[in-house]
């Protein structure tokens, strides 16, 4: 079988247990992680109107709490397609609270997103430059 060598762009980043792995100058990565920077909110919003059914059950609660992990790295797991953020954060919930005393959730959406808006910034700025070569080629110019 023939073998077809892609360059996709694909960079890597140490993170938790393993390696995450996506393109940060790809638009379509950027849209999604808009997306669910977005829906995040919603999710914790039905965690605390579901919590509120659960009166004095800790059982209940932890597993309300576990199903909101599972759906916010579901969503995760969207936006970074081909990664797995249960293995790369080593099962724990996103909405633990971490050593500084932000919930897992936060500190990774604040790492994460400065590469995301670096990368839209230089696909935005390649864009800008072709079509500025295009124009100039148009007019005789190089």
């Amino acid at each position: 079988m023939k073998k077809l060598k892609l360059d996709c762009g694909l960079q890597e980043y140490k993170l938790g247990a393993g390696v995450l792995r996506f393109n940060p100058s790809d638009p379509n990565l950027y849209a999604r992680f808009l997306e669910a920077a977005r829906q995040l909110p919603q999710l914790e919003q039905q965690l605390v109107e579901a919590a509120k059914t659960q009166e004095g059950s800790t059982e209940g609660l932890m597993t309300l709490l576990s199903q909101a992990d599972s759906r916010m790295k579901t969503l995760l797991n969207d936006v970074f397609r081909g990664n797995d953020f249960d293995m790369l954060l080593e099962g724990v919930n996103l909405l633990a609270v971490a050593d500084n005393g932000e919930r897992v959730v936060t500190n990774l959406l604040q790492t994460l997103e400065p590469v995301l808006r670096e990368g839209a910034e230089e696909f935005a700025q390649a864009q800008t430059d072709a079509a500025v070569q295009k124009a100039r080629q148009r007019r005789g110019q190089v």
